[in-house]
């Protein structure tokens, strides 16, 4: 395979990356092969592997570097595991193998997901009980003024406490979804390895 098919065969693999994504991923090859001076007579499918291997290599690389940035909304996080998904299956390896990994990846995700909702509802409950609790505290405070400044101590408490479970899970929730696509990437990274 030329420099021409192999750039044409690694833009129809990348059509669903982002334009901008695209446009450098293509200029860094044909940069690379100006500067090794390679021309169309030569295979640059030995070299450099398959269009299909350096897509999954591109695709999965943009997921694990959009995963680290930080301030990113949870929309953009969510991406990176498509983008992980679409590597997979633009690796070269056999189709079971890549729906086996998808749906590797797809639980992971829904498990890690689901523990961290039921983290994050928990929390949010805690906080509002805490808040319920220092109302009724300040409600009573005429009628009887020692319990209603245990009512209010206990409400704070319960309002810190939630709060705390919040952040907690929140921090939980980015760390193992950074993990995940980690591993999604070394994974693919094994394969392709292999499969040169």
């Amino acid at each position: 395979m030329n420099k021409t098919e192999f750039i044409k065969e690694l833009k129809i693999k990348l059509k669903n990356f982002p334009s901008e994504e695209l446009n450098d991923a293509l200029s860094y090859y044909n940069e690379y092969f100006e500067d090794a001076q390679i021309d169309d007579t030569v295979d640059v499918e030995k070299e450099l592997g398959s269009p299909s291997m350096v897509a999954s290599q591109i695709l999965s690389d943009y997921a694990v570097k959009d995963i680290k940035i930080k301030d990113k909304p949870s929309k953009n996080r969510i991406s990176s595991i498509w983008f992980i998904i679409l590597a997979i299956f633009a690796a070269p390896i056999a189709l079971p193998l890549s729906f086996a990994m998808v749906i590797l990846v797809g639980t992971l995700v829904f498990t890690i997901g689901s523990i961290v909702f039921s983290f994050g509802l928990c929390s949010v409950s805690i906080l509002f009980s805490g808040i319920l609790v220092f109302g009724t505290g300040l409600l009573s405070i005429i009628s009887n003024f020692s319990s209603a400044l245990l009512f209010m101590g206990v409400g704070l408490l319960l309002s810190g406490i939630g709060l705390l479970a919040f952040a907690g899970t929140f921090k939980f929730g980015n760390v193992v979804l950074k993990s995940i696509l980690n591993l999604s990437n070394n994974l693919l990274k094994k394969i392709n390895k292999n499969k040169r």
